[in-house]
């Protein structure tokens, strides 16, 4: 029986998600590691080009339904029936939206001049696009109960590499990887919905033009987040070679776990951001925003630093020397990250705080500012200027979102803090300095011991602290 008045400190829906999603995305990277490497940039390049095309047509199944719900859903929490209907709705619209989305990438790939193989994948990397409407996890975490999503994200991931590992010592074939995760998200998705407190019943409801209209905001917006997020990958595929495709979209998925670890955190702090802006909890929601940038901030500057210092070093050690050639590209993408990262915080303040149609209108801006740039640098300078106008736009995100947060509330970060942040970067870049001087070999190894003075001059200049950290996520729940 699902207990409606359970609510999970945030520490433990952080711990549990991350946990999850440390597994399987940990596990997914492993297996794209492998089709990198077992297939060659060429194929690797088709498939992602696929991926990067369905991913289009996945945001239009789900429509920012999620979103929508979750708002529903917190606002009715106390209301039995009005939550079944309105889960009920959701789930029909993600039923539909999801049919109509894979018909029309079936028309796409129908009139689209690529080669046979990427069509192929194309139309099953698709067969996604209807996973979407089985997917209610986000049910779950309206009440900020993690457990049922983390064994929903388990089964899924479990038997994908069962299928994966199969499939290397037998067929080596791409589509039975393809196929092996949709198989993988129906039997996952299986389990989260007998686990609901609501069975779907798509005949007690009807399509209804109000919550079609709550999502276009975050449709919109998701469609130009992903156009800075990947139409690099489509444009570079369609400009140059799917070989170059394999070769950026290699160097592209180590950030996007990145993106991976700070959505999960994100969207574990989101109910709660939600939860007490509309309860008008103002000096509580500052004080929590400010320690969650500051925390981004410790841990960008040297993100961004280090994966430029040591670029070579990692891309080698992940790929293996036939991608150690665009290591700068990976050094620009990890900065792109960075920036990201820290951006992130104020994109799901807009998002919680109300300001849905100023962060949509700010996507649309920067996502066609993406793609101009793009279609007309890539031709001429190729995966530099891909990865030069990520950055660009997404600077430009971060300015123009800071601006519109702090017109609602005021969280900015002490000087002081940044003077001491500063120093603590300099002092380790000195120590990486000294080594490269005395011919030390600065490889992953040294980079490690780099991390751990790291660590230890944030705990000397008061800037971190694991227990205080932890005390905090435990002790912030929402306020009654």
């Amino acid at each position: 029986m699902f207990d409606f008045q359970k609510k999970n400190s945030l520490f433990k829906n952080i711990f549990l998600m991350v946990f999850g999603n440390v597994i399987t995305q940990g596990a997914n990277f492993v297996v794209f590691i492998y089709i990198a490497r077992e297939f060659g940039p060429a194929i690797f390049g088709e498939y992602n080009w696929s991926k990067a095309l369905v991913q289009y047509f996945i945001l239009f199944a789900a429509f920012g339904f999620d979103n929508v719900a979750m708002i529903k859903i917190l606002k009715e929490k106390n209301n039995f029936e009005t939550m079944k209907y309105e889960y009920n709705r959701i789930l029909l619209h993600k039923f539909l939206f999801s049919l109509i989305s894979y018909i029309l990438l079936i028309i796409f790939i129908v009139f689209f001049d690529g080669n046979n193989e990427t069509k192929l994948m194309s139309i099953l990397i698709g067969l996604s696009i209807l996973t979407v409407s089985l997917n209610n996890t986000w049910f779950f975490r309206s009440f900020q109960q993690s457990e049922i999503p983390l064994i929903t994200e388990l089964i899924k991931i479990t038997f994908y590499i069962i299928m994966v590992t199969i499939n290397y010592f037998t067929l080596k074939s791409i589509i039975v990887i393809i196929i092996s995760w949709v198989v993988a998200e129906i039997i996952s998705y299986i389990y989260s919905n007998i686990k609901s407190p609501f069975k779907f019943t798509p005949f007690s409801t009807s399509i209804s033009k109000d919550i079609v209209k709550l999502g276009t905001p975050f449709f919109i917006s998701g469609f130009f987040a992903t156009i800075s997020l990947n139409i690099d990958i489509l444009l570079i595929g369609i400009l140059r070679d799917s070989e170059e495709v394999g070769y950026y979209s290699a160097m592209y998925k180590i950030v996007s776990l990145i993106m991976v670890i700070s959505a999960i955190i994100f969207n574990a702090i989101k109910p709660i951001l939600i939860e007490n802006f509309y309860k008008k909890n103002i000096e509580f929601l500052s004080d929590f925003t400010l320690n969650i940038k500051k925390y981004c901030l410790i841990i960008v500057i040297p993100m961004g630093l280090y994966s430029s210092l040591f670029q070579k070093e990692i891309v080698n050690f992940i790929y293996g020397s036939q991608y150690a050639s665009v290591s700068n590209v990976f050094a620009l993408l990890m900065l792109y990250a960075s920036i990201f990262l820290f951006r992130e915080v104020f994109g799901y303040q807009m998002i919680s705080y109300g300001l849905q149609n100023k962060y949509m209108n700010i996507v649309i801006a920067t996502g066609i500012l993406n793609f101009a740039l793009n279609f007309l640098l890539i031709p001429k300078y190729g995966l530099i200027a891909a990865a030069v106008t990520t950055i660009v736009t997404e600077i430009l995100n971060l300015i123009l979102m800071k601006y519109f947060v702090d017109k609602i509330i005021s969280d900015s970060i002490q000087f002081s803090f940044i003077n001491r942040l500063v120093i603590v970067n300099l002092i380790t870049y000195l120590f990486y300095f000294i080594l490269e001087r005395i011919n030390f070999e600065t490889n992953l190894i040294s980079l490690i011991f780099i991390g751990l003075l790291y660590l230890v001059l944030l705990q000397k200049f008061n800037l971190f602290n694991f227990g205080s950290l932890i005390n905090m996520l435990s002790n912030w729940r929402n306020k009654k």
